[in-house]
C-alpha cells in the first residue's frame, strides 16, 4: 500500500531477478488503483476495499462520505467479520495522517 501516486508508481516497477526471463511484479495499491467508495451498499459488498479507500482517499473532498459510507457499512456488519478490528484500524490510520472522523 502506498498513499502517494508516486510512490506506488515505483513501487509497481518490474524487478528482475538476474535469471534470464524472471521478473518480480510487486502488487501495489495506491490512490490510483483505489476506487473511491461512497456509497454504504458498495461498502458492505467489500468491506476490505472500502476500507482502503478510506485509507487513500480519507483526505479528498470526498473523505467525508467514505468514512460515513464505511462506518455505515462496518456499523451492519456481523460482528464475527471483525467489525471492531476493521473499525480500530481505520481509525488508527486516520490518525496517522491527521485526519479526525466524528460518526454522524
Amino acid at each position: 500500500m502506498c498513499p502517494e501516486a508516486s510512490v506506488a508508481r515505483w513501487c509497481a516497477r518490474p524487478i528482475e531477478l538476474g535469471h534470464p526471463g524472471l521478473v518480480l511484479k510487486p502488487l501495489v495499491a495506491g490512490p490510483n488503483e483505489v476506487p473511491v467508495i461512497t456509497d454504504p451498499g458498495q461498502a458492505a459488498e467489500d468491506i476490505e476495499l472500502a476500507v482502503l479507500s478510506a485509507i487513500h482517499h480519507a483526505a479528498t473532498p470526498e473523505g467525508p462520505e467514505i468514512l460515513n459510507a464505511l462506518f455505515a457499512a462496518l456499523h451492519n456488519l456481523d460482528r464475527d467479520r471483525g467489525v471492531c478490528t476493521l473499525t480500530w484500524f481505520v481509525r488508527r490510520c486516520l490518525e496517522r495522517s491527521g485526519i479526525t472522523w466524528r460518526s454522524t
